[in-house]
Parts: structure tokens; C-alpha cells; sequence
């Protein structure tokens, strides 16, 4: 409500002799009938961040005649944030509203509360506002996550750590990826209060083999900045020997390792009867008794008592004239004498008529003797240097098919296990050294500090490049 005319009159007065004007006789208090309401007398504004813009509105409404408005004073008394954004002032019209607005921006955190004084024709009339002033703040990590090897059909699980670094509540709200491989797997939106942390879970669900990379952003809110990490996972051309070696068998999935969740397929692997590709050729079973290894339609587990002659078979007609046996019924020609009974005479190039072991087509084995009579001792077999490197696999060669591959030869970084120690790629740029998860070619920095990584998180002013990013400030 209005004051006393009296004290109207002394406003005026006061007013308008500081602003080198006298009140006219048609402003002059006690010639005004009308009166001026004001709402909302009081308005609370609640918790906003800093350097938000909040307006607040004002309105004046007038009674039975025109009023105007002369001065609006806004006192802060807590904080230093409100003023006066209407000019100029306005005339209220009779039985009409004219609005005020008044501006809230604090510019650091803490409460802010002004009383604002509205002088006009008809009296005073005070409001009053509050609010209080919250700085949002939040820190995201790591900014990047590498699944590594994450088969067809199978997913991993990570976490996006979000840290409020403020003073005001933070919401997560929602989480967008580039790439549908990535996805999250956690509820949102989620709050988090100031000084307190929560994870963000995020799966990896890859359709094949090829490498995925993209990049996570988590909406945390009006007033912080989107929080981003990148994200990739069968990445090759970022990842380590070790990381890539899932079954430890000195092969990585990067290289040439066909099956890295058993550590019995590899190239270097011997091919067993399993229906496995154990060498990882392309081939299932060859050279082995369930093999078809020539073709003529049978194999060793099938009768074929030389799968390496695809004239010697179950299904063949016997030669009487070759001193073999052609048909595999354990008769050679018309009865010739094998005394070993293996199906060979010494005419058809049985090399140990004494042993029903040794003859052409038979496996050879780790045994000093030339069991297929080929001339050679041991070849193909754990005892012999197949690759010609000086090492046999009894040596100690982990892949006898690469001569590059020994005890003792240089590692590099081509995901192989060079010098057979178990270890891929290790003192080599893609091997992580300091076991913080990154190496050098997948952006490590210092692969000897494994509080420095592409993951970690920048300390200002210790004059290390923590997070291996130049254009992070330290």
C-alpha cells in the first residue's frame, strides 16, 4: 500500500530536488486519487549458477488515474547482482499495469539479496528479492578408454568416472555416442552432489572384428560444458602386442593368431583331429588322420593307408606290379613278402622292412628316424629346424615356420613373440611397459610412468605432461 500523502509529498520533494526538478502542480502530492499495487512483493529465486542472467518481472498496477513512475532504487544489501533493467521509467496508466524488470546475475558463488524501493506519484512501495549462486563444475575421466580385444559377439564394460568439482548439484542427463558399437549401460539421468563422484558404465558391443573408435559425451547439464571421451576397441593400429594376446600363446589376435581364447591355435601350433584350424592356415585337420590329405576320397581314420599318394586307397584297384599296396587291404601285389606288413616292399621304397612304422606315407615323428622314408630325418616335427633359424621347437623356437622367430631374436612391434620369451612386443613401442594400459603407439607418452597416460589426468603446475595432450594447460 501507499504512504501518507504527507510522506508522498516529501518524496517528491526529496526526488525531484536531487534530480534539479520541482514537482509540478499537476504531480503535486495530494491531487493524486488513484493508487499503484505492486506483485510480487517478495520473490525468492532459488539456486543458479554463476553468471546466469535471471529476470524478474515486476508488475505495477494503477488505480483510477495515471501514475508515474519516479525512481526505483535497488539496494543490495547481501551480494552485489540485482539491478534495474527498465528505462526508462515507465507512466502507469489508470486502471492499468506497466511492468519492472529486475536483472539478477552473480558473478560468484554465495547468496545475493536486495530490497528495491519503487517511488512514484502515489507513495513507495519495497520488495524484495533473494537467491543464491552456485558455481557447477565437473571432472570427467579418463578421456580416453581403449577396450582392446573384444571378440565378435562378446561386449566389455568401462566406466566414465564424473567428479562435481562445484558447489551446486550436477545432473547427468544424458549420454550420446558417435559410434553404435559403444553404448551406455547405465540409468540416467543421474544427480551428483557437490564433492561426491559417480561412474557411468560403458559397453562395447562390436559386430566383428573390425577396429571401432568414436567418442562418448555425457550432457551434464545447462551450465557445464559437455564432458567427451574417446573410446576405441579392436583398434590395432593403437594397441600393444601384450594387450592383444588374450590366450598368452605368444600370438596376438593383431598378427596372425586365428583363435585368441585358446592357446593351442596359432600359426606355429601343430594341427591335431579336433576340427579346429590349430595352425591357423585356412585348412581344418590337415595332415592328420581325419584329413583327406590326397584327396582320393579317404582318409587314415577312413582305411587310406597312404594319404600322401592319392593312387593308394580304399577305393583304388591293386597294381599288381609295384610291390605296394595299392588297394589298403594289407596285401601287397600277389602275395610279395612284407615282412613288416606295412603295406610295402623295400622295391616300392620301404626304407625298414623290420619296422611296420617306417614307409613311404607314414607320420613322421620326433624319433632320430626317417619314418616316411623320404630321405630326411625328423622334418615337420618338434626335432627338426624346420625354418632353418638354428632353433628347433624342442630348442626352444616358438614358431619353427619363422625364421625370424628364435630364443634370442629382436622383438619388434609386429605383435609376434620374436624371441619366444612369452612376452609380445616387449621394450617395444607397442608394448606397455609401465602397465598403465596405453603404450607408446597408442598415445603414452612416458611408457615409464604409469601415472602418465592418455588417461590420466592433468595436475597443473608440475611440469609433466600427465595426460599426454600438449593442448591441455599444465
Amino acid at each position: 500500500m501507499s504512504r501518507s500523502l504527507a510522506h508522498r509529498a516529501l518524496v517528491c520533494l526529496t526526488l525531484l530536488g536531487a534530480l534539479t526538478t520541482g514537482c509540478s502542480s499537476d504531480v503535486g502530492v495530494g491531487k493524486i486519487e488513484g493508487d499503484v499495487s505492486v506483485s510480487p512483493r517478495f520473490t525468492d529465486l532459488g539456486l543458479q549458477a554463476v553468471d546466469t542472467e535471471v529476470d524478474t518481472q515486476i508488475i505495477l498496477t494503477a488505480t483510477k488515474v495515471d501514475i508515474k513512475v519516479l525512481a526505483v532504487d535497488v539496494f543490495n544489501v547481501e551480494g552485489d547482482a540485482f539491478s534495474l533493467v527498465t528505462a526508462p521509467l515507465p507512466t502507469i496508466p489508470g486502471d492499468g499495469s506497466e511492468e519492472l524488470i529486475i536483472r539478477w546475475m552473480p558473478d560468484e558463488p554465495g547468496r545475493s539479496w536486495a530490497r528495491v524501493t519503487i517511488t512514484h506519484q502515489a507513495g513507495e512501495d519495497e520488495i524484495e528479492l533473494r537467491g543464491e549462486a552456485g558455481l557447477p563444475a565437473a571432472r570427467v575421466l579418463p578421456p580416453l578408454i581403449d577396450f582392446g580385444r573384444v571378440p565378435a559377439g562378446e561386449s566389455a564394460t568401462a566406466s566414465i568416472t564424473v567428479e562435481n568439482t562445484g558447489t551446486m548439484d550436477l545432473s547427468i542427463d544424458e549420454a550420446t555416442f558417435d559410434n553404435t558399437t559403444f553404448a551406455s549401460a547405465s540409468p540416467l539421468p543421474l544427480v551428483v552432489e557437490p564433492g561426491l563422484s559417480v561412474d557411468v558404465s560403458v559397453v562395447f558391443n562390436p559386430t566383428d572384428d573390425n577396429a571401432q573408435t568414436g567418442l562418448g559425451t555425457l550432457n551434464l547439464g545447462d551450465w557445464v560444458t559437455e564432458g567427451t571421451v574417446e573410446l576405441r576397441g579392436n583398434d590395432c593400429s593403437a594397441g600393444g602386442g601384450g594387450s592383444f594376446d588374450q590366450d598368452g600363446d605368444g600370438f596376438s589376435w593383431c598378427a596372425s593368431d586365428c583363435d585368441d581364447t585358446r592357446d593351442d591355435v596359432h600359426p606355429a601350433a601343430a594341427e591335431v583331429c579336433d576340427g579346429a584350424d590349430n595352425n591357423c592356415n585356412g585348412e581344418l585337420d590337415e595332415n592328420t588322420e581325419c584329413s583327406d590329405d590326397d584327396g582320393d576320397g579317404a582318409s587314415e581314420a577312413e582305411g587310406d593307408c597312404n594319404d600322401d599318394d592319392s593312387a593308394v586307397g580304399p577305393h583304388t584297384t591293386e597294381d599288381y606290379s609295384n610291390g605296394i599296396d595299392d588297394d589298403c587291404d594289407g596285401t601287397v601285389d600277389h602275395g610279395q613278402d612284407d615282412v613288416d606288413g606295412d603295406g610295402y616292399i623295400e622295391a616300392a621304397g620301404d626304407c625298414n622292412e623290420g619296422n611296420a612304422d617306417i614307409h613311404p606315407g607314414a607320420t613322421e615323428l620326433p624319433n632320430g628316424l626317417d619314418d616316411d622314408c623320404d630321405g630326411i630325418v625328423d622334418e615337420g616335427t618338434t626335432a627338426y629346424d624346420d625354418d632353418g633359424d638354428g632353433f628347433t621347437e624342442v630348442g626352444g623356437d616358438c614358431d619353427d615356420t619363422d625364421s625370424g622367430v628364435y630364443p634370442g631374436a629382436t622383438e619388434t612391434a609386429d605383435w609376434v613373440d620374436e624371441d619366444c620369451d612369452g612376452f609380445v612386443d616387449e621394450g617395444t613401442t607397442a608394448y606397455d611397459d609401465d602397465g598403465d594400459g596405453f603404450t607408446e603407439v597408442g598415445g603414452d607418452c612416458n611408457d615409464a610412468n604409469p601415472s602418465v597416460s592418455p588417461a590420466a589426468v592433468e595436475i597443473p603446475s608440475n611440469g609433466i605432461d600427465d595426460d599426454c595432450d600438449t593442448a591441455t594447460p599444465d
